[in-house]
């Protein structure tokens, strides 16, 4: 139950055995096209401005994920580079988190042991992780009688630019460095009044702080219209929404899995068997997470408008999937860490508590995941990849679709022949010139680019290969076993056409 470190030791021995965890699981964990997406996107760009205007705009993100996996690319710029840049993070933020967290022990090794912190944003390597590690950089420099402004604001920045929840959550967290500044000043209970106290550095980190939220909002909206940028609908917030919201939050503090191959895709598979309750426990949990932040009035404002920016970004815009919901989790960690920061000599019973009853059920779901994600291939791309390698295949031309084979070819690191977009490239482009899939216009630029090349080429599709004019030879090579992600089972073909 200790809950203060004096030094290093404790964090350094369970830091090595998460590391090593981490590693196991990645080694069994095969990237789908959300993660290789971005590598890809970070790997062939011409430089960090490109991240910001070129197409990578139609990728949704702000660009800090694309700049951290740019750097690690010059390291290992193969794709488990991806995973390397993942487990740094994942390891970075555990060890503030084990060695600063003001929680006791217990609870500490616990939550690395939880869904999301054990699997849903270190295993899998989205942007996510960034948000998580700059949030234990934040609660670790936060100290209430030595406010570093702007150390703080750096922060907070950064945590901005990770995804559209870094963003909430950094402004909540303003708002409670702002609401830290209120006074009450006078002599007398007559005169007493609610003042605001600004210092020139605190107007500055402000001042730096809105322009990163203003560069956030320019770097993720497309420059023009885009299928792929769904415009906000402010009307949807109603009370129709509320069963949606009610999924989320219930799937974001207290997620359940089977222990099937489609585990990442049944959110509700257990709280799905009581319709009737999931409300009553949605308002439970966040009824809770208020409560027991009850002490810090500031602190309650922070998570209250962390939760309520979620809703409406869900509702109006976003509705996302499990790994934006944890952010209602994510947000609680925080609140939880900074209370204890402000009172440090209190017990905080109720929110050690709640923490546990939480960390304890998504123990289920983590062991679920973990089990899933090594007995089954979670993606067809690498052993797809790693048979055209070895059937001696690498130098053909590729021609691939859907869009989802680009993760083949992030592993072979080469470009492809793209059917949806007519370029040939490492990754698929998000933007307005791309156009459906077809599987006869796949065989078509398939015999087009043999006819080119005079030479057969190697076709990677995730539907079979349409029929073939006379002529034209086309023979299937491989298909890959099933998979987690069932629309990356991947086949590979030979079409000759020369």
């Amino acid at each position: 139950m200790q809950d203060r470190e004096t030094g290093w030791g404790f964090a350094g021995v369970v830091a090595a055995l998460y590391l090593a965890f981490l590693i196991w699981m990645h080694l069994h964990h095969e990237l789908w096209r959300d993660e290789a997406h971005a590598w890809s996107l970070a790997r062939i760009a011409h430089g960090f401005g490109d991240l910001v205007t070129g197409d990578r705009r139609y990728e949704g993100h702000p660009p800090l994920w694309f700049w951290y996996l740019r750097v690690w690319s010059w390291i290992v710029p193969a794709a488990w580079g991806l995973q390397v840049a993942t487990i740094a993070a994942a390891l970075g933020a555990a060890l503030l988190w084990l060695r600063f967290a003001p929680f006791p022990r217990l609870l500490r090794v616990l939550l690395l042991a939880t869904y999301y912190f054990g699997y849903e944003y270190t295993v899998m390597c989205r942007n996510y992780v960034l948000g998580w590690l700059m949030l234990c950089v934040f609660c670790t420099l936060y100290h209430p009688l030595r406010v570093r402004v702007l150390r703080l604001t750096a922060v907070l920045v950064l945590l901005a630019w990770t995804s559209v929840y870094g963003l909430v959550i950094a402004l909540g967290l303003v708002l409670f460095l702002a609401l830290e500044q209120v006074r009450l000043r006078g002599g007398t209970s007559e005169r007493r009044q609610l003042v605001m106290v600004a210092l020139p550095r605190q107007l500055l980190g402000l001042a730096i702080f809105a322009a990163a939220v203003w560069f956030f909002a320019w770097s993720v909206e497309p420059p023009d219209p885009n299928p792929f940028s769904p415009g906000w609908n402010f009307a949807a917030l109603n009370p129709d929404a509320l069963p949606s919201v009610v999924t989320r939050v219930v799937d974001g503090m207290l997620p359940l899995r089977p222990f099937r191959i489609d585990f990442w895709h049944r959110w509700l598979a257990y709280w799905d068997r009581f319709p009737a309750a999931t409300p009553y426990l949605a308002a439970g949990c966040l009824a809770a997470a208020a409560a027991v932040l009850y002490r810090s009035w500031r602190l309650l404002c922070f998570y209250l408008m962390s939760v309520l920016l979620m809703v409406v970004v869900q509702v109006a815009r976003y509705g996302g999937s499990p790994r934006h919901w944890g952010h209602f989790f994510m947000a609680l960690i925080a609140a939880s860490w900074l209370l204890r920061t402000l009172s440090p000599r209190r017990r905080h019973l109720p929110s050690l508590l709640l923490l546990l009853v939480l960390c304890g059920v998504q123990v289920q779901s983590f062991l679920a995941a973990t089990a899933m994600d090594t007995r089954y291939p979670f993606s067809g791309g690498r052993d797809a990849a790693a048979y055209i390698r070895s059937a001696g295949m690498l130098d053909w031309p590729l021609v691939a679709g859907p869009g989802q084979a680009l993760t083949v070819a992030v592993y072979l690191r080469r470009p492809f022949y793209n059917m949806e977009t007519e370029e040939v490239e490492e990754t698929v482009a998000f933007h307005a010139r791309r156009k459906n899939f077809s599987a006869p216009e796949l065989v078509t630029r398939a015999i087009g680019v043999s006819r080119e090349q005079h030479r057969p080429v190697v076709v990677v599709t995730g539907v079979p290969l349409a029929p073939v004019p006379p002529g034209v030879r086309a023979r299937l090579l491989y298909s890959s076993p099933r998979c987690t992600i069932d629309d990356e089972e991947f086949r590979v073909y030979s079409l000759d056409a020369s």
